[in-house]
């Protein structure tokens, strides 16, 4: 039987049709039962007709008119949700099966300081970049100096009430990169923590063409680098001037 968690698991989806499918059934597979909340950021393909093969599941599908980008997706998913935590995965990901159950109890046994809580995310191919993803774990929690300075919502739980307090996800990000950044350090400057759990792992399916790793990488770069000006704060930063190009 079913463990059913007290979670919205937001998604946000942009075409990759395939993709989806395959994290749809990763979760039918599940240890668990949750809320499920699908935006879709007005992709080309249709995603309504492969999301009605999916009925066993709790899917709660809501459609963009436009393209808006990821950040106004989660923050949509966040004002749905309907229980106190929120998680999140993208659709080119897969769940093992006690993913969740693990990040839940992870977060509802925290302290009250404790605004989220992160997961280890590997490859599902064994190619030279899924390779460099998985071993200089990019999408897993940034750990510098004794503590967590933001999760990434490839694998990543919050409670609700603590990004409705910092407003959610800047969406001056319009694509993917920085926005997650950004929200931990404005969760940061309002005295939030995170958490890591490495048990609570997610498989990435990541694009092996090297012309859309150059590009994610400028995305990230250049997303980080608004966010980082606009909302990080830490003190030890100003002083060790570890971010020297940024007018902190």
């Amino acid at each position: 039987m079913k463990i059913e968690l007290p979670v919205s698991l937001i998604i946000p989806c942009y075409n990759r049709l395939i993709q989806t499918e395959n994290l749809l059934i990763s979760l039918e597979k599940a240890d668990f039962r949750c809320e499920i909340i699908i935006i879709d950021d007005c992709s080309s393909v249709n995603m309504g007709d492969l999301i009605k093969r999916f009925s066993a599941l709790d899917i709660k599908y809501y459609r963009n008119e436009t393209n808006l980008g990821p950040s106004f997706s989660r923050n949509r998913g966040i004002e749905l949700a309907k229980y106190e935590y929120v998680a999140f995965t993208d659709n080119d990901c897969e769940i093992t099966n006690d993913w969740l159950i693990r990040l839940h109890e992870y977060l509802s046994n925290a302290k009250n300081n404790i605004a989220g809580v992160g997961g280890r995310v590997i490859a599902k191919h064994k190619d030279l970049i899924s390779n460099y993803f998985t071993y200089h774990k990019i999408l897993d929690p940034w750990f510098y100096n004794g503590r967590y300075l933001y999760l990434v919502t490839a694998n990543a739980i919050f409670k609700k009430s603590k990004l409705m307090e910092v407003g959610g996800f800047d969406t001056q990000i319009k694509k993917a990169g920085g926005e997650d950044p950004g929200l931990c350090f404005k969760l940061l400057n309002n005295g939030y923590e995170f958490l890591y759990c490495p048990n609570a792992v997610i498989i990435h399916d990541y694009d092996t063409r090297w012309r859309n790793f150059y590009k994610l990488f400028y995305q990230y770069g250049f997303g980080c680098s608004i966010q980082t000006a606009k909302h990080f704060k830490p003190k030890e930063f100003k002083e060790q001037n570890n971010y020297a190009s940024i007018d902190l």
